[in-house]
């Protein structure tokens, strides 16, 4: 098992005004810690005319990919763009974000060899709260419309569980994003399990790993206390990890160990950044050790 980290970590640079988004410089300090194995984040990069959303995009992700072999990185998966379905959403701003769901595409293409690109299910709500029905029916279409631009782009796809909020009630548990999985191209399809949601919509680790392990590809590994979606580091909340490791090793999972931690690295001054990448990467190391002694 290889040991991966998001850039959400290190995408924003301290201003005086707060943050700019600066991924290449981020893939720097990924590098300056001891990553090899990076998950391009671009959930941020369409927003406040940042520069996936711009017309020089292609332009920007060539640069990226240019930074990324000079450090000498590896990208296997990355988290394209994603919005909430919210029903006052107008057919301009649902073509948009369709729009910034196809460039994650094409920049994950040119990121890595066929790499995981992972993406959101949708919600609908109705008059009565959360249509599941209605949700699983337009995720199907929507992923098997996906499906057909990841297979020409050379991508693959990862549907990510997530957890009840405001306005998401699709694929909060195993069992609804294994269904929905299970019909869409395995040669294209698969599942990025997320332990910190897990761990927010109360769900049992064990049960839900046993479920999704036929489509298991991807991880995205982060802690919190079950109340709120804090993204801490491994170990700093009660996600039962000494459980999950070996759990992964017992179903055969084979994809990298993925860190998706940003808060505790926003929250320390930037003299410590690059010791506090140290750390996550030492956590990581640990829980893989689990894994390889099960």
């Amino acid at each position: 098992m290889k040991l991966s980290l998001s850039t959400c970590a290190t995408e924003r640079r301290i201003v005086p005004a707060g943050f700019e988004f600066a991924p290449e410089e981020g893939l720097h300090q990924c590098a300056e810690a001891g990553y090899k194995y990076v998950d391009f984040n671009f959930a941020h990069a369409a927003s406040d005319g940042r520069p996936m959303s711009c017309d020089h995009w292609e332009a920007w992700i060539d640069s990226v990919c240019q930074v990324k072999e000079e450090l000498g990185l590896t990208v296997e998966q990355t988290h394209g763009h994603w919005f909430h379905l919210n029903q006052l959403a107008s057919q301009e701003q649902l073509h948009w974000n369709d729009e910034m769901v196809r460039r994650s595409l094409i920049c994950s293409s040119k990121l890595g060899e066929k790499p995981w690109v992972v993406l959101h299910p949708r919600s609908i709500f109705g008059p009565e709260g959360y249509d599941a029905e209605k949700s699983r029916q337009y995720n199907y279409d929507k992923f098997m419309e996906l499906g057909e631009l990841a297979a020409d782009f050379g991508v693959r796809l990862a549907v990510e569980n997530l957890f009840p909020h405001k306005s998401i009630g699709a694929c909060c548990n195993a069992e609804e994003l294994a269904e929905l999985v299970s019909r869409l191209p395995a040669d294209v399809f698969g599942i990025c399990w997320d332990f910190g949601h897990a761990n927010r919509a109360g769900l049992d680790h064990m049960k839900a790993l046993d479920i999704v392990a036929p489509y298991l590809k991807v991880t995205h590994c982060h802690d919190n206390k079950g109340r709120s979606d804090d993204h801490f580091i491994p170990r700093f909340g009660n996600v039962p990890w000494n459980d999950i490791m070996p759990k992964l090793k017992q179903i055969g999972y084979s994809g990298n160990l993925n860190m998706e931690v940003h808060v505790f690295y926003h929250t320390i001054p930037a003299s410590l950044r690059i010791e506090g990448l140290r750390f996550m990467r030492l956590i990581g190391e640990e829980l893989i050790a689990q894994f390889d002694n099960a």
